[in-house]
């Protein structure tokens, strides 16, 4: 009675489509190859001939595809002659949340960054509605049992491989030649790092390891799974990431939870080979204890609890200066993906002395934090209200469901998907990881729905256009699809010519890295590629003294500020070339240049030590001592480890005649660093001329 009550007044054309067992739409063969595609290539695809391996390939492959679905799908409705609409009760939270996104994007201190995200994260608004439009085209999808296990063969494909190179890596057998963005000291695979390896695989292997236990999936889809299962397991083992550790052994308990009445009715049924199987394991378990091969992953493990030093310490200090960063725009946010280009403002003295300048983050290694300094706490409490939703509708169906194929699938993605959430908590978010979670989600959604009814849909089918509108739409598509691809296709192209020009220059031929350096620039859509340019004509200025290579310089690091005002690179490269500019062609004009910019610098990253450094040298030079002194007392503060600044008051004060004082703070450095060479030779200067 209630089912008809709500589908009242839906006329029967409509209801055509309206119904979780309506006839299936055109395209959707072809959109369920694409999806799967996607979920195939999108953890493997990298670029070895790029500067930037995997952020902007994986962006462009993400954004393409994405949009291509969704025009395919609009044709598909087209041809239908209606729209489907989800009437689940998820639309509400995540159009809520996309309008937050958006104003947080208008609002934002850097629009273009939050529209398309930093550079090599690529976590901004365009990640965000890519990730939400998969979620929907996979409630739409993979309706069939065909379609599901067609993405399941690809993710077992895909993810074995990624795990084979890992397992590769961990032994030195690694055949590709990697750039500066990739970490090769732990295994990484095709993911570049091993914190994301071992969140797609927490991700992923829940569902390989259900459904190789699912006695309704054919032969052939189980042995995969059981392949990329242990595949798996062992990459996840080899990439010492603890936090994936932690939410794999999260994800098992899980699973257990979800199938305890039938793992114990069957070890009634097979009580010998159980027992048998336990004391394998055991025997096992304490050979490999007792074995010296434990010793690197239990102490790798036991580094998780202690919270006085080391990364786990560090994830403290990083959450302790992330809370001011949110109190102080708590509505919505610094704009999406903006942390690194904010954070550094609320670093304190402590900050720079424990954790050093390279720890600086692009993100706040925990999820929810993430997200309320990106786009405030009411996002946060929407995203909650979506994942704790999610699990809500979808736990029961993975308990009750009567298809054994349909449990099994959504418990895996019930589990894959807590183990990816938990990880998230102590790491950053991943691209591909994200697009594949949310895909998850949507078959997740689709499933509970249809179990519990609530899932009819309402499709407006007042007009079926004609042929000629419907080529029309398809040319129109295919434009949509180019323009895209020609867009997101360019800093792919920029990357590729930074990487050429890196190369030619370290190779000594300057004239072709300088071409390599301008395609870069202009191509690229991030001020890092206009920073590199300015890089390369400072350092050809420094070696040729010329001022003309100078004025390049300037103008490449001023283009650069002005397409991003708060990166504060582009400032200090600036004033680093104004000093060296001051020094090499006798202006003395352009040490006030150098000041206003290192002085915007530490206006942004008050405690930012070699800029005060920087602004030490600049103030004697001008002959300020008194301001030269304090700012490079204040860089031995910030960074105790750094002889430098040591080496410039021990100096000048030399060459002021203050031959103790000279002796007292030379002494100093040397304590910092007793190898210091130029320390030494000073020291001994000034010694031997008392």
């Amino acid at each position: 009675m209630a089912h008809s009550k709500r589908n009242k007044g839906v006329s029967k054309k409509q209801h055509k489509f309206g119904n979780h067992e309506a006839k299936e739409l055109p395209y959707m063969e072809a959109l369920s190859w694409f999806l799967t595609l996607l979920v195939f290539a999108l953890p493997l695809v990298f670029s070895v001939a790029g500067y930037n391996m995997f952020g902007s390939i994986r962006f462009f492959v993400l954004v393409v595809l994405t949009v291509f679905l969704l025009c395919l799908a609009f044709l598909s409705f087209l041809r239908a002659g209606g729209f489907v609409i989800p009437k689940t009760s998820f639309e509400l939270p995540i159009v809520g949340l996309v309008l937050i996104l958006v104003f947080s994007t208008i609002t934002s201190v850097n629009i273009r960054t939050s529209l398309f995200g930093e550079f090599d994260r690529y976590d901004g608004l365009t990640t965000w509605l890519c990730c939400f439009s998969l979620l929907y085209l996979s409630y739409l999808i993979f309706r069939k049992r065909r379609a599901v296990r067609q993405l399941v063969s690809g993710l077992a494909i895909s993810s074995s491989v990624i795990a084979v190179y890992g397992i590769m890596q961990h032994y030195g057998l690694d055949f590709m030649k990697w750039g500066p963005g990739a970490e090769v000291a732990r295994s990484g695979s095709t993911l570049g790092n091993p914190c994301f390896l071992g969140a797609y695989i927490v991700l992923v292997i829940p569902l390989t390891i259900s459904l190789a236990f699912c006695g309704q999936s054919s032969f052939r889809l189980r042995l995969m799974c059981s392949v990329a299962s242990i595949l798996m397991f062992f990459s996840l083992l080899f990439t010492f990431t603890r936090a994936a550790w932690l939410a794999f052994v999260a994800a098992l308990i899980l699973l257990f939870a979800l199938n305890y009445r039938s793992i114990f009715q069957k070890a009634l049924q097979r009580k010998n080979l159980i027992i048998a199987a336990v004391c394998v394991l055991v025997i096992a378990t304490g050979l490999f204890l007792m074995s010296g091969l434990s010793k690197p992953y239990l102490s790798r493990l036991e580094s998780s609890f202690n919270l006085k030093e080391g990364s786990g310490f560090g994830r403290l200090i990083l959450w302790k200066h992330t809370l001011p960063m949110i109190l102080e725009r708590p509505v919505l946010g610094w704009g999406p993906d903006t942390f690194s280009l904010v954070f550094p403002r609320f670093m304190t003295p402590e900050f720079e002395k424990i954790m050093s300048r390279r720890a600086i983050a692009n993100d706040a290694h925990n999820r929810l934090l993430q997200i309320s300094a990106s786009s405030g706490v009411v996002s946060v409490f929407i995203y909650l209200w979506i994942i704790i939703l999610f699990f809500w509708r979808v736990f029961p169906h993975a308990l009750r469901a009567s298809d054994v194929f349909e449990r099994r699938l959504i418990q895996g993605i019930l589990a894959g998907c807590f183990a990816y959430l938990f990880q998230l908590m102590f790491n950053s978010s991943l691209l591909p990881a994200d697009a594949i979670f949310w895909i998850f989600a949507g078959i997740g959604v689709w499933y509970s729905s249809k179990q519990m009814k609530i899932g009819e849909e309402r499709v407006f089918t007042k007009w079926r256009p004609g042929v000629g509108v419907q080529k029309l739409a398809t040319a129109l598509v295919v434009l949509t699809v180019a323009l895209t691809a020609y867009g997101f296709g360019k800093p792919v192209l920029a990357d590729y010519h930074l990487r050429n020009a890196l190369e030619l220059q370290a190779a000594g031929d300057m004239r072709g890295s300088l071409e390599y350096y301008r395609s870069a620039a202009n191509l690229g859509s991030d001020e890092y590629y206009l920073v590199q340019l300015g890089k390369f004509y400072s350092e050809i200025a420094a070696q040729m003294g010329k001022k003309e290579q100078f004025l390049l310089a300037i103008d490449a690091f001023r283009r650069a500020r002005d397409m991003n005002p708060l990166d504060e690179s582009s400032y200090f490269q600036l004033g680093n070339t104004y000093l060296a500019a001051s020094e090499e062609l006798d202006q003395s004009g352009y040490l006030r240049e150098a000041e206003q910019n290192y002085q915007a610098v530490l206006k942004m990253d008050p405690n930012y030590a070699e800029c005060h450094l920087r602004l030490g040298i600049v103030y004697a030079r001008i002959g300020n001592d008194k301001k030269a002194i304090g700012e490079w007392k204040q860089a031995t503060v910030l960074a105790p480890d750094s002889t430098a600044a040591y080496y410039n008051i021990g100096n000048y004060y030399k060459e002021k005649g203050k031959k103790e004082r000279a002796i007292d703070y030379l002494q100093q450095g040397l304590r910092v660093n007793p190898a210091d060479q130029r320390l030494k030779d000073a020291l001994h200067e000034v010694e031997s001329s008392v």
